[in-house]
C-alpha cells in the first residue's frame, strides 16, 4: 500500500511541476495572443477588451492560480480559437472530448496489431535454427524500423487506398456517424504505426529470449525432460518478457499521447493533430491541457508497468 501511495504522490507532484512549467513557458515565448487572434488592424480598445475577456490583463501568478483552481473543479477552460457560435467560445473539455476517442481507438488497434504479431514472431525467430530465415527476418525488421512514419503512411495509402481500393484516402468517417466505417478507416493508420513497432518488439523479444536460453534454469528444465516448446513458452518467455514490457509501455505512451505524423498523413482529427494546430495558433488553454494529458498518460503507463512487473515476477521487492 505504501508503494502505491508513493507512486500517487509522485504522479501528482509531477503533474503540478509540469503545469507550472507549461504555464510559464507560454508567458515568455515571443508573440501576442490577442494580436494573433484579432490581426494587425484591430483598435487598441478592441485589443484591451479581448484581453479582459480572456483574463490576460491579470498578473501571471493570479492567472495561474485561477487556471489551476478551475482545473481542480473540472473546468478545463475555453479555447481561444474554436467557438460554438458567434459569441461563445468552445470549452476545452468538449474540444478534447471530441478528438480523444480517435487517438485512443487508434492506440488500441495499433497495440492489438503489435502484440498479436510481434510476440509470436519474436518467439518463432528465437527458436528458429535456420540461418537463412534468421538473416531474412533480420533484413525485413531492420528495413521496417528504418522507414520513416510519414513515408510508411504514404506507402500504406498508395498500396491499400489507391491500388487495392481497400479504403478511400482522406475519406475519414466519424465514429459517431458510422462506427463500422470509422474502424475500417482507422485500421490503415494503425497498420502504419504498428509495422515499425512490430519489427522493434520482435527483435527485442528475440534477443531477450536468446539471452535467457543460455541461463542455468533452461539446462535444468531440459534435464528434467521438458520439451523445447514447454521450455520456450513456460519458462523462457515469461522471463524474456520483462524488458519487453517496458518497451511496450513506451510504445503505448507514445501512441496514446498522439501519433502526430500518422494523424496528419491520414487526416485523422485526433489529439496529435489538435496539439500541432493549437501550438501554431497560440491556443494556449488547449495546449496546456494537452501537455498535462500527455504527462499523465506517460506516468500512468509506467505505473501500470511497475504493477505488471510484480504480477509477472513476485520476487521484485518494494523499494
Amino acid at each position: 500500500m505504501k508503494y502505491f501511495i508513493k507512486k500517487l504522490i509522485t504522479l501528482i507532484m509531477t503533474l503540478f511541476f509540469v503545469s507550472v512549467a507549461a504555464f510559464l513557458a507560454f508567458q515568455i515565448i515571443p508573440g501576442d495572443v490577442v494580436a494573433s487572434i484579432l490581426g494587425t488592424e484591430a483598435t487598441p480598445e478592441r485589443e484591451e477588451q479581448l484581453r479582459e475577456e480572456l483574463g490576460l490583463n491579470k498578473p501571471p501568478l493570479q492567472r495561474y492560480a485561477d487556471w489551476i483552481t478551475d482545473l481542480l473543479r473540472g473546468d478545463l477552460g475555453e479555447s481561444y480559437r474554436f467557438s460554438k457560435g458567434m459569441n461563445e467560445r468552445m470549452p476545452v473539455s468538449e474540444l478534447i472530448g471530441d478528438k480523444l476517442p480517435v487517438t485512443l481507438w487508434l492506440a488500441v488497434l495499433s497495440m492489438v496489431l503489435i502484440v498479436a504479431v510481434s510476440i509470436p514472431l519474436g518467439v518463432f525467430w528465437a527458436r528458429s535454427k535456420s540461418r537463412f530465415l534468421d538473416a531474412a527476418l533480420g533484413v525485413i525488421t531492420q528495413t521496417a524500423m528504418a522507414v520513416p512514419s510519414f513515408f510508411l503512411g504514404i506507402l500504406v495509402t498508395y498500396l491499400f487506398g489507391i491500388l487495392l481500393k481497400a479504403f478511400a484516402p482522406g475519406g475519414y468517417v466519424s465514429y459517431q456517424k458510422d462506427p463500422a466505417g470509422f474502424f475500417q478507416y482507422l485500421l490503415f493508420p494503425a497498420l502504419s504505426i504498428a509495422i515499425p513497432k512490430i519489427a522493434m518488439t520482435a527483435r527485442f523479444l528475440r534477443n531477450s529470449m536468446l539471452t535467457e536460453l543460455k541461463s542455468d534454469y533452461v539446462r535444468t528444465a531440459y534435464s528434467k525432460g521438458c520439451t523445447e516448446r514447454r521450455v520456450a513458452y513456460g519458462h523462457v518467455l515469461r522471463n524474456a518478457m520483462m524488458p519487453v514490457i517496458t518497451f511496450l509501455g513506451m510504445i503505448i505512451a507514445e501512441i496514446v499521447a498522439g501519433s502526430i505524423v500518422v494523424e496528419q498523413v491520414f487526416g485523422l482529427p485526433g489529439i496529435g493533430r489538435l496539439l500541432i494546430s493549437s501550438i501554431s495558433t497560440r491556443d494556449f488553454p488547449v495546449v496546456e491541457i494537452l501537455i498535462l494529458y500527455i504527462t499523465f498518460v506517460v506516468i500512468f503507463v509506467y505505473f501500470l508497468i511497475d504493477i505488471l512487473y510484480r504480477v509477472i515476477d513476485p520476487r521484485i521487492s518494494e523499494k
